[in-house]
């Protein structure tokens, strides 16, 4: 049995992904006031701007491997000392400028309150349909109540995932 080794070089890697700055390609311009000021907002020292020769963009980006790999951020039209008409505002470079376990724990918030809103948005129709019932009730119309109590969400029985045809309260008939 023949063993073997894999290595990976990161900057190999980066080079055929496009992210190694490469002269021809990629002019790293000077510090510029509008780059100081992200640095200062962010309180990030790894960013830079650079201009995309082939796009002829200028870019806001990071070093993934300082002075050797970059990751493009922000793409503009114009230098951003001369504000561009797509110059990043506040919100954005706030965005997508912060740490990626920052933009993790910012999205599990965001997943967690989606639920929430989903779970009160249940228990509020459930609410409705009790309402509808007594309503129902008050009115002489037992066997709607009975339906509207009886209501349940679909949830498929099988692993199939499909649905089976519906009575119009939600309940799948055989």
């Amino acid at each position: 049995m023949v063993d073997f080794e894999v290595t990976v070089d990161p900057l190999e890697e980066a080079s055929a992904i496009g992210l190694l700055l490469d002269p021809e390609r990629h002019k790293l311009e000077p510090e510029g006031h509008w780059l100081r000021w992200v640095k200062r907002f962010t309180g990030r020292d790894d960013l830079v701007v650079y201009r995309h020769l082939e796009q002829g963009t200028w870019v806001l980006g990071v070093w993934v491997i300082p002075g050797k790999v970059i990751t493009e951020l922000v793409a503009m039209s114009g230098p951003p000392d001369h504000w561009p008409w797509d110059l990043p505002d506040r919100e954005y470079l706030k965005s997508v400028v912060r740490p990626a376990e920052e933009q993790v724990r910012q999205m599990k918030r965001d997943m967690k309150a989606m639920g929430e809103g989903r779970k009160q948005a249940r228990l509020e129709a459930a609410e409705a349909r009790k309402e509808a019932a007594k309503h129902l009730r008050r009115k002489g119309l037992g066997e709607g109540a009975a339906g509207m109590d009886a209501w349940r969400p679909w949830t498929s029985d099988d692993a199939s995932g499909e649905a089976g045809v519906f009575d119009g309260m939600g309940r799948v008939m055989a």
